[in-house]
């Protein structure tokens, strides 16, 4: 009966009786400590505390039954490290960077059919993008040559859902959802 509800099963919205605002924020931290043989150690440090969902579950006031909508943002994942390799003599020797994110819009919309059964319908828009940066000082014959690659990855997905619910008794609920392929689009680019 919350926000989560769009994307498990639709018609389980019907079971909210009041109002609902969800906010939650979460904390991505991470240290990395790399040390090499040749190469002394070398640490990285990263820390962020992002919105990781806003959602409202809203029940319209009407004489029988139910009738519910809903909107909600998720973010569904982070992506966030990155680490540093340094040579003896001060130079960088290597470095890699992740970054980007995916984030899911979602609209339900919920109604009571009859006594016993719910319908619902959620649409869920996603996107997200994704980089990854690798870099490589390489020192031959006194000379210091750069080696770098960005990966670049943006994608967006469409995703229509059905679902049901049937009330057997008072304990005893059964829900079926019915999801439609999904349709995505992934763009993939490469620099050197």
């Amino acid at each position: 009966s919350d926000w989560t509800a769009a994307f498990l099963n639709p018609a389980a919205l019907t079971l909210a009786k009041r109002i609902k605002f969800s906010c939650g924020f979460h904390n991505i931290a991470f240290k990395n400590s790399l040390m090499d043989g040749v190469q002394k150690t070398s640490k990285t440090e990263y820390s962020n505390s992002p919105l990781s969902h806003i959602s409202i579950v809203y029940p319209v006031p009407v004489f029988r039954g139910a009738l519910v909508w809903s909107f909600a943002y998720s973010k569904t994942a982070d992506y966030a490290s990155s680490y540093s390799l340094k040579s003896a003599d001060e130079y960088p020797s290597s470095s890699f960077t992740d970054s980007g994110d995916e984030s899911t819009f979602s609209f339900s919309l919920a109604t009571q059919l009859s006594r016993y059964f719910s319908g619902g319908l959620a649409l869920n828009l996603s996107n997200g993008k994704h980089t990854a940066s690798f870099s490589q000082l390489v020192s031959e014959f006194g000379s210091i040559y750069e080696y770098s690659q960005d990966i670049k990855t943006s994608y967006n997905a469409l995703k229509l859902s059905l679902g049901g619910l049937y009330q057997v008794n008072s304990n005893l609920q059964l829900g079926l959802q019915l999801v439609f392929p999904t349709v995505n689009k992934v763009e993939a680019n490469d620099f050197d």
